[in-house]
């Protein structure tokens, strides 16, 4: 259990203190990173939504204009112009109390229980928003059949692989080939068991190139991810031996690395948080949310997930610690179509029950400016 900063007012309130403030936590803006960068706009007027993004053509070279020519062709500035759109998702958690517990309550230290439940129904729909935008493999698919629509994940909005070719062949929920994330910054199959300086330089390279700008990253890392990050900073440990000749040490000058850390007796430096290149930072921010929305328990692809309301009924979030979320926090928007709220259902005779929902959609400004990282 999480340590709390609240001193709880008796005794017999200390494991209900306890308990509703970690799942605050659990669910705080640095908890829920993508979601809680992310901006909010005008709402939602239709079940999809879609905007134009642009490539804009590169610099010329040595090309002099003469005096006295005429100007020639102008410009068609819409020729590189691509439609994005997304889908919008509806989010619902249910909770009920029984009849005798919600006249009479019978938890120490909570006097309404159903209170206590819509709070927390409140929260796990921020925690379920979160992992649809952090999913590696959720696309958009539209209402049918029953099933509900969803909106497509980040990486689905960005990933190269993911792209549509051309202007004609215009995909709901990806990127246009020409305004897609840049390969560099899709390390999905170049990472290995340990994550390098070289890996993260091709990344930064790879999006300042496609920025061209130096901008401020944020990387929302897995666990496993996050902890390959701090130990890349591991020192290199070499064995010093004496010469029987000299009795002097003798050690390869290339072979003991020294590292600067803000450390003391009394403190270890075990955390890198912010990753400086020649290209632009990248902060590094954990998250317990990334991972795949589209699997089953046991990891592997339904059929029909997305077609078949049965299929879809046996989905489940499965982590995947070692991935990783690149974006520009001013990159990303939401847009509310129904805001979450709470409506007592019918009563059957066992108690009061009700439905806390909400309707968003996920968007990407610019569908070039990020990235997504596999540790294999």
């Amino acid at each position: 259990m999480l340590t709390t900063d609240v001193t709880p007012a008796a005794a017999n309130r200390n494991i209900t203190h306890e308990d509703f403030l970690d799942q605050i936590r659990r669910v705080e803006p640095a908890d829920t990173p993508v979601y809680s960068f992310s901006k909010t706009i005008v709402k939602l007027k239709a079940t999809e939504r879609k905007w134009n993004v642009d490539l804009f053509p590169g610099p010329k070279g040595a090309v002099g204009r003469a005096d006295g020519t005429d100007a020639g062709t102008g410009r068609n500035w819409s020729s590189n112009m691509r439609p994005v759109s997304n889908l919008a998702q509806g989010f619902d958690e249910q909770f009920g109390i029984g009849w005798i517990a919600d006249s009479v309550p019978q938890i120490a230290g909570v006097s309404d229980p159903l209170a206590y439940s819509k709070a927390s129904a409140y929260m796990l729909l921020k925690q379920h928003t979160e992992v649809a935008i952090e999913s590696s493999d959720q696309v958009a698919v539209v209402e049918s059949a029953g099933i509900g629509s969803l909106f497509a994940s980040y990486k689905s909005m960005i990933d190269p692989a993911n792209a549509y070719t051309a202007a004609t062949a215009f995909a709901t929920g990806k990127a246009p080939d020409n305004c897609s994330a840049p390969s560099g910054a899709m390390l999905t199959g170049a990472m290995t068991s340990v994550v390098t300086r070289a890996a993260f330089k091709t990344i930064a390279l790879a999006l300042r190139q496609t920025a061209k700008r130096e901008k401020r990253w944020m990387l929302a890392a897995g666990l496993s991810l996050r902890q390959q990050i701090t130990d890349m900073t591991l020192p290199a440990q070499v064995t010093v031996t004496a010469t029987a000749a000299t009795a002097q040490a003798s050690i390869a000058p290339t072979a003991l690395t020294v590292y600067t850390r803000a450390e003391d007796d009394a403190t270890l430096g075990a955390s890198i948080d912010i990753i400086v290149t020649d290209w632009g930072q990248i902060r590094v921010i954990p998250t317990d949310y990334i991972g795949t929305t589209t699997t089953s328990a046991a990891g592997t692809a339904i059929t029909n997930v997305n077609s078949a309301a049965s299929a879809r009924a046996l989905s489940t979030w499965i982590t995947k610690p070692k991935y990783g979320l690149i974006f520009d926090p001013e990159n990303l928007f939401f847009q509310w179509g129904v805001p979450f709220f709470t409506e007592e259902l019918g009563r059957t005779g066992s108690g009061r029950t009700f439905d806390s929902k909400g309707y968003c959609m996920l968007g990407v400004s610019n569908t070039s400016l990020g990235g997504y990282l596999t540790l294999t």
